[in-house]
């Protein structure tokens, strides 16, 4: 709430009276109320539902991409690990240890899938369990696929290209905007479904709407001045 309405405005909210700010308090109660249900419920559904980042993901990815992948080629056959048996397996040892910890409850064993945030809980899991059974570390790992069918490490593409330099242009741009935008912002329009009116004297007056946005955070004394013209405020 904070980020649309400003810091200090939640800060007046809450220690104001309800009956003070009645409008602050209906909307404080109605996102208290939205992410109650969101962490109570709705959980890791608000990754496969509502975020867009999965959708977006399965649009950009391809063999080559690093993403967190399971490597198959070395995990299967996977089972599990019994005393003085002969290792026919693969590394691993179906503990289940990477869809427990995984919060949207995929197995990454599986693939690249959509509902994947990339938060590497199960590259941690996995590679704890690797360690105490004695087997190199990196079952799963960031990988792209090629990688972990050919075992060749990740190479620069055109692809790659194409994004970095797409990232780099709108990196400068925001950079390019941020640096010169000005510490004030001032809109001056004509008041909706107002003319100039004809006043005593042969005077005419206009009637203006000013819109003052100060960007900083400090206050600032604003003064208008007619400039042109003689005039009056």
């Amino acid at each position: 709430m904070a980020y649309i309405v400003g810091l200090d405005e939640v800060r007046e909210i809450v220690s104001s009276s309800p009956s003070e700010r009645p409008g602050g308090f209906i909307a404080m109660n109605v996102f208290t109320a939205l992410f109650f249900f969101v962490f109570s419920w709705f959980r890791e559904q608000a990754c496969l539902i509502v975020c867009p980042y999965g959708r977006l993901q399965g649009v950009l990815l391809d063999q080559n991409s690093l993403a967190v992948a399971y490597d198959f080629v070395r995990g299967e056959p996977r089972g599990k690990l019994k005393k003085d048996e002969i290792q026919e397996k693969g590394d691993c040892i179906d503990c289940h240890l990477c869809v427990d910890v995984c919060p949207t409850g995929i197995d990454i064993r599986n693939g690249i899938q959509m509902e994947c945030v990339n938060c590497t809980a199960c590259i941690d899991a996995c590679d704890d369990v690797m360690v105490k059974i004695k087997k190199p570390k990196g079952l799963i790992r960031l990988d792209s696929l090629s990688g972990i069918q050919t075992g060749k490490r990740f190479s620069f593409s055109l692809r790659v290209g194409i994004y970095t330099t797409i990232l780099v242009i709108l990196v400068s741009i925001i950079s390019i905007l941020m640096a010169n935008r000005t510490d004030v912002e001032v809109n001056i329009l004509r008041t909706p479904g107002m003319l100039y009116q004809v006043q005593p004297n042969n005077k005419i007056s206009n009637l203006y709407n000013f819109h003052v946005i100060n960007k900083t955070f400090h206050d600032m004394a604003i003064e208008l001045k007619v400039k042109g013209i003689k005039g009056r405020d």
